[in-house]
C-alpha cells in the first residue's frame, strides 16, 4: 500500500454500505495517491476481491448483509495479505447488539491492522495510513 501517484500497487478497497460515507472516503483516499475501488456490502466486496488484488481494504463494521468481519475472514490473514482497516461508527460503550464488542476485540486481537471511527477526516486517515506503512515496513 503505497500512496505514490502512478504506483504500480495494487489498488484499494472502500466497502460502506452508506454511499456518502463510502464515497467520502474514496475520495479521501484518491486525493492521497490510491487507486481505489469501491463496495457497498459484504457480498460484492467478497466479488471485488475475488476478481481483484488489493492491497488494503478500508470496510465500514455494520452492513445489511454482515459485517466488516465477514469481509475479514474472507480475505484470510495469510503473509502478504491485504492491509484491513475496520471503520465504524460505532462509538458508544454498549454498542448496538454488541457489535461495539466486537469491533474491538478485533482490534486488539490483530486481527485488523487499523480502525477508523465515521466520520472519517482527513488527519486521520493520513495518520492511519501512515501507521499502517511504518508497521508493513518494520514486519517486512
Amino acid at each position: 500500500m503505497t500512496a505514490d501517484s502512478g504506483s504500480s500497487r495494487d489498488p484499494v478497497l472502500v466497502v460502506d454500505d452508506d454511499t456518502v460515507s463510502r464515497v467520502v472516503l474514496a475520495q479521501m483516499l484518491r486525493r492521497m495517491g490510491f487507486d481505489v475501488l469501491e463496495a457497498d456490502d459484504v457480498d460484492p466486496a467478497i466479488g471485488v476481491m475475488a476478481g481483484s488484488a488489493v492491497s488494503a481494504v478500508f470496510c465500514d463494521f455494520s452492513m445489511p448483509g454482515g459485517t466488516g468481519l465477514d469481509v475479514l475472514a474472507r480475505l484470510g490473514r495469510g503473509p502478504g495479505h491485504p492491509v484491513f482497516i475496520l471503520v465504524t461508527g460505532i462509538v458508544d460503550a454498549a454498542g448496538v447488539d454488541g457489535a461495539h464488542v466486537d469491533a474491538h476485540l478485533a482490534a486488539r486481537f490483530d486481527a485488523v491492522d487499523a480502525y477508523l471511527t465515521k466520520p472519517v477526516n482527513t488527519r486521520a486517515l493520513r495518520a492511519c495510513v501512515d501507521a499502517v506503512l511504518a508497521n508493513r515496513s518494520i514486519n517486512s
